[in-house]
């Protein structure tokens, strides 16, 4: 894909990703406000979101530097990858909207409920597969070695943050029915349903 077509992919890529960022924080305010319970002990949280913001402040770099760190690739690729990065967006923003508020909260709110309508029916965290959805689009669609790393480096990341929520909600009250519902949901991927 010619450098121009690159600067202009990469340029609606970052207003849309300021759009989503914008329609979260809007979507998510509930939960922020709510009174935790019972907090979660994360595991490297600053590098984490790190590792999912980068990614979404990347395409500015490809509007200002376009042949910086990226690769050459076919036109298909690169449409692919914005494909992918377009579902992740979607993902994210459909996440946000079955959790109503509550993706803000960093532990176990009071009235917390648990989810498992929308993408949370298919996997227990939808929305770290959206981010790495996301990142991996994006890292495809620009031709980004940098999102690429990104991306990479996110994917042990969103499984140890998907554990510590999932410890932190067996521990809760809600622990019963969340043990019933990881034997139907896989934890990042969809599980074969036995008939």
């Amino acid at each position: 894909m010619p450098e121009s077509a690159v600067r202009i992919v990469a340029a609606v890529m970052a207003l849309a990703n300021v759009a989503v960022v914008i329609l979260v924080l809007l979507w998510e305010r509930p939960g922020r406000a709510a009174r935790i319970r019972t907090p979660a002990q994360w595991r490297v949280p600053r590098v984490g979101t790190l590792l999912m913001v980068l990614p979404l402040a990347y395409p500015v770099v490809v509007v200002v530097a376009p042949g910086w760190l990226t690769w050459r690739a076919s036109t298909l690729l690169h449409v692919a990858g914005l494909v992918l990065w377009a579902l992740g967006c979607s993902g994210v923003l459909w996440c946000v909207r079955v959790m109503r508020g509550q993706t803000g909260a960093d532990g176990v709110v009071e009235g917390h409920r648990l989810v498992t309508t929308g993408p949370y029916r298919f996997v227990r965290h939808p929305m770290y597969v959206a981010i790495l959805a996301t990142s991996g689009g994006s890292a495809i669609a620009i031709g980004s070695y940098v999102v690429a790393m990104a991306a990479l480096a996110f994917v042990p990341v969103a499984v140890s943050w998907a554990a510590t929520e999932e410890r932190l909600l067996v521990s809760s009250e809600l622990g019963q029915q969340y043990q019933e519902y990881e034997r139907h949901a896989g934890r990042l991927v969809p599980r074969l349903r036995r008939r």
